[in-house]
């Protein structure tokens, strides 16, 4: 049928047709086919407009499709736009141009990705919208405004979908509720610039600024001089993950709201950024209670936000890292809106109240001393196996006995940890351990007691660090009795070396071995003739619950419904195991979730060999 676009409805996202026999239809763009329009097709340029790319990283368009509402930039203007052609895939790293259909004035236009955004729908702008007249409301009634007053914006106010902020997005999911008014890092360059949040509701950035002066005016530390802030970051509905802030500059203010139990904010006030997040100990974590309070603490020192029950949001008053390169003109539209601009004076006057970062050092020095225990004992090459099971679990152990102050074994210390103890107090205690060769004896001297498995003596991790050391000695021990046993088991089975040392390393590696070894065990393998499989010894053979399938990297999934894993996986695709656990990029949280998620027979479909051939 044909027709002709009268207008666009905005409240219900559709075109307006008047069709040639007269009916007039309400329809969407995906339903719609331009005939005839090749002559009034506007091409843009992406240079015509200047900086034309400083909202791209943070506000582009994510998986477009046809029918899409978007917002071009188009004679100095962001108007709307309704996609009908999306960009050739190319391999160049250069986006594309869209196919538009500009709503306001019914023409037809090729723009260039670099001038298009994408635009909130139409039920989200009109709840944004009711928070703006209830913050204005409330800025006009000339009262101090109180949690209560935050709180209901907070809850009128429509959130959307991160997926930007990696650092804090928690393990398995792939966005959070989080918006950022104010002064933000332009991903495309190093001036900062004003967000579109703030553009659009600069209502809201304004009555977040009131109300903090409001509930700080009363603290001693804000008499003089108000809280330093470019931006303003509200959160709702996750905990964010250990991480550490690396685009602020000066201390941040926060403050929690709602009608929750838990939420507490794990702090590190100590952290000096020389240890990882994963080696941080536990126990000198501090829980800040942030529920309708403003803590000041240091974004750059690791937190994270704890489990909790209810209903939570977040406010953050930071400084953006960069900020004295701000155009005049923005840093003084902030400024009316009740930024409070820092200055490098009133940044160090805030840091004052900030304790200095004393670090871990005694964690440190304990986990540097057990990797130099590690390496004299002999108990692996981590130049080309990495560091062995038995050497980790020391060096774990000795560091958590160090940020423990070294505490002494009491009555609560295992049975292990006290033979342990035992056998170290006989030892020096001096220098460190030096390598030691030991010997096994032929297999027909050996007793009873010397065929059975040695148990490994793993220290507790309450003992101090002189007694982990000799842990880590007895354990080197243990794992170099293991080699000269499973060298013996190989020798009499009539096997070559290469094959004993292969399995020695299997023994203490736990079925681990790395690409290093591989090749080496496949130039071995060209050298040395392969023994025949009946000769073999049953208990060498491989069985089917062997850890290590090749065939498990060849199973097929077919993609039913998109998992949440920011993995770019599009439905109705199939995918083999190996593609899958690639797209992870080497993230174990996500493998496992992915795991998981591979169960469930509503998200993926499993293919048989039969099935493969009809699927593709």
């Amino acid at each position: 049928m044909a027709g002709k676009l009268s207008k666009w409805v905005t409240e219900k996202g559709c075109w307006e047709v008047s069709c040639d026999n007269g009916e007039v239809l309400t329809l969407k763009a995906k339903d719609l086919a331009l005939e005839g329009q090749s002559d009034v097709v506007e091409e843009l340029k992406a240079d015509q407009c200047g900086k034309d790319g400083e909202f791209l990283g943070r506000q582009a368009v994510i998986n477009p499709e046809v029918g899409d509402i978007v917002e071009i930039l188009y004679e100095g203007a962001w108007i709307d736009a309704s996609i009908i052609l999306l960009p050739k895939k190319s391999r160049s790293k250069k986006p594309g141009s869209f196919r538009v259909v500009l709503l306001d004035k019914c023409l037809e236009a090729v723009v260039p990705a670099s001038l298009v955004r994408r635009k909130e729908n139409w039920a989200q702008l009109k709840k944004r919208r009711g928070a703006v007249d209830l913050a204005t409301e409330k800025l006009k009634s000339g009262k101090d405004l109180t949690d209560d007053d935050a709180l209901e914006v907070l809850r009128a106010w429509a959130f959307t979908q991160n997926t930007v902020r990696k650092n804090v997005i928690p393990d398995g999911e792939s966005w959070v509720y989080s918006d950022t008014f104010g002064l933000v890092r332009n991903r495309s360059g190093s001036t900062p610039v004003e967000s579109r949040l703030t553009t659009d509701f600069p209502q809201i950035f304004d009555f977040l600024s009131t109300w903090c002066r409001h509930r700080t005016k009363s603290q001693a530390r804000f008499a003089k001089s108000p809280f330093p802030f470019t931006s303003i970051n509200v959160n709702f509905g996750y905990n964010a993950k250990l991480h550490r802030d690396s685009f602020n500059d000066g201390p941040s203010l926060l403050t929690s709201l709602g009608k929750f139990s838990g939420g507490g904010l794990g702090y590190y006030p100590d952290d000096d950024k020389k240890l990882k997040l994963e080696q941080l100990p536990p126990n000198k974590m501090k829980t800040v209670t942030t529920k309708s309070k403003f803590c000041m603490i240091d974004g750059k020192r690791a937190h994270c936000v704890q489990e909790y029950q209810g209903e939570r949001f977040s406010v953050v008053f930071f400084t953006t890292v960069g900020y004295g390169k701000t155009p005049e003109k923005t840093r003084q539209r902030l400024v009316k809106l009740g930024a409070c601009w820092p200055k490098p004076k009133t940044l160090a006057q805030a840091k004052r109240y900030l304790p200095v970062a004393k670090g871990y050092k005694g964690l440190l020095k304990s986990l540097k001393r057990s990797r130099a225990d590690a390496a004299a004992d002999g108990s692996g090459s981590s130049a080309s196996t990495g560091k062995p099971a038995a050497a980790a679990a020391a060096t774990a152990a000795s560091a958590k006995a160090a940020s423990e102050k070294e505490s002494a074994p009491t009555e609560g210390v295992s049975q292990n940890a006290a033979a342990v103890s035992k056998k170290a107090s006989a030892e020096p205690d001096s220098p460190p351990l030096k390598k030691r060769k030991t010997t096994a004896s032929p297999p027909e001297k050996e007793s009873s007691a010397q065929t059975t498995p040695r148990k490994l003596v793993v220290p507790d991790p309450a003992m101090p660090a002189t007694t982990a050391r000799a842990a880590a000695a007895l354990v080197a021990k243990a794992a170099a009795a293991v080699r000269s046993a499973a060298q013996a088991k190989r020798a009499s089975l009539g096997l070559p070396e290469a094959a004993a040392d292969d399995l020695a390393e299997a023994t203490e590696e736990g079925g681990r071995s790395s690409s290093r070894n591989n090749s080496k065990s496949k130039s071995k393998s060209s050298q040395t003739p392969r023994v025949p499989k009946d000769s073999q010894d049953p208990e060498t053979k491989p069985t089917p619950d062997a850890p290590k399938d090749p065939n498990i990297q060849t199973l097929r999934f077919r993609v039913k419904e998109l998992p949440h894993l920011a993995l770019g996986l599009q439905v109705g695709k199939i995918y083999t195991m190996k593609q899958l656990v690639k797209k992870c990029k080497g993230k174990q949280a996500v493998v496992q979730s992915l795991r998981r998620k591979l169960m469930n027979p509503a998200l993926f479909q499993k293919l048989e060999p039969g099935q493969e051939a009809d699927a593709e």
